[in-house]
């Protein structure tokens, strides 16, 4: 989905939660109805703390234990999908289960938008980072 797509939908998304104004763009909706301390929290959202264990990065509020992941990723280094799978399970995050029952106050549709603004901002912050380095972030379907 390109970019534009996105922002389009971000502004159908403001008129429908902060009431439809016709010159409104989405900077109109964040100066009218943001908060600047919102936007410090959900920053750990969009660029999250990350760790690096054996060369692999991991999302650091998944890992309880950093030499748990380690000894597996030493245990697995014979075979690098076993490898990659530790990384995807320990990176994996169900964006909905991020907010407790009333945080939660969006669609389902509103949700994947949500979490395709996630997506973008982990590539950005993992480029940035590691820019010597490549990364794919993937979203999954809910049956994946």
């Amino acid at each position: 989905m390109a970019m534009n797509d996105i922002s389009n939908e971000l502004l159908k998304f403001c008129q429908k939660h902060f009431g439809y104004r016709s010159n409104f763009s989405v900077n109109d909706y964040l100066h009218a109805f943001g908060k600047e301390s919102d936007a410090l929290l959900y920053s750990a959202l969009f660029f999250p703390d990350l760790i690096e264990i054996e060369h692999r990065i991991f999302l650091k509020r998944n890992i309880n234990d950093e030499d748990e992941v380690r000894k597996k990723i030493i245990n697995c280094k014979k075979n690098p999908k076993s490898v990659s799978a530790i990384e995807a399970n320990f990176n994996f995050i169900e964006v909905g289960y991020l907010f407790d029952c009333h945080g939660r106050n969006i669609s389902d549709e509103e949700e994947v938008l949500l979490t395709k603004k996630i997506k973008v901002g982990w590539e950005g912050w993992l480029t940035f980072k590691y820019p010597y380095r490549k990364f794919v972030v993937k979203i999954l379907a809910p049956e994946e």
